[in-house]
């Protein structure tokens, strides 16, 4: 009896997993709102997937976006899981999901700390899971070492831009980690913008900290 139930549990854990969709569109890489935006159109035309990530060259945080036409109205928060095949890494995730939004699409954001994206244009598929606000979703990203590098020259241009030598980041043997308390604690919410508050306009800011080899701001 209890093998029985093993191999209908196996079973139906296979049939859960989504078929991975193909790419209808080219990889782009483009400077968006003051950051590298990465992305391609993944399924049909007439529902078609847009996924897409915003890596930040300050370190190995990726904010990832995917949007989809589904019915239906939904405004949630769930705790998900991102699985790269063929290495089989997982990452947990608080994950939003929101919709419907722009021309009726839903959209699924969340950040990624400690991630090389490499892994993700790379890697032969990705899954999402996002637990009981939707069905998984199966990307076949297909990327390739010019995406890399495409992504790589976007961040590069992105970080001289905010002052910072490219050369001099990517020599660093490991990347500073704060001392005395979480970065959350260095901003109040007195510093955020008056008007922007009023207007609920929100979103995620880089905040740049120049340190000295001494270790003082």
């Amino acid at each position: 009896m209890s093998f029985t139930y093993a191999v209908a549990m196996a079973g139906l854990a296979l049939a859960e997993q989504p078929t991975p969709l193909t790419a209808s569109g080219k990889w782009t890489v483009n400077l968006v709102e003051k950051m590298c935006l990465v992305e391609r159109t993944f399924g049909t035309e007439d529902h078609m997937t847009i996924f897409a990530m915003r890596p930040n060259p300050l370190g190995k945080t990726v904010e990832i976006r995917v949007s989809e036409v589904e019915p239906g109205y939904v405004a949630r928060f769930e705790a998900g899981k991102v699985v790269l095949q063929p290495s089989g890494k997982s990452f947990s995730a608080k994950m939003s999901i929101f919709g419907p939004i722009t021309n009726g699409r839903r959209l699924t954001s969340f950040y990624l700390d400690d991630v090389d994206v490499t892994g993700f244009i790379m890697a032969k598929t990705i899954t999402i899971n996002r637990g009981h606000a939707g069905a998984p979703l199966s990307i076949a990203p297909a990327g390739s070492d010019e995406v890399v590098a495409a992504t790589n020259r976007c961040g590069d241009s992105l970080l001289r831009g905010w002052g910072v030598d490219p050369v001099a980041m990517h020599s660093l043997s490991r990347q500073p980690a704060p001392i005395g308390g979480a970065e959350r604690a260095w901003f109040k919410p007195r510093d955020y913008p008056t008007t922007a508050r009023k207007n609920f306009r929100t979103g995620r800011t880089v905040a740049l900290i120049a340190i000295g080899a001494d270790g003082r701001v």
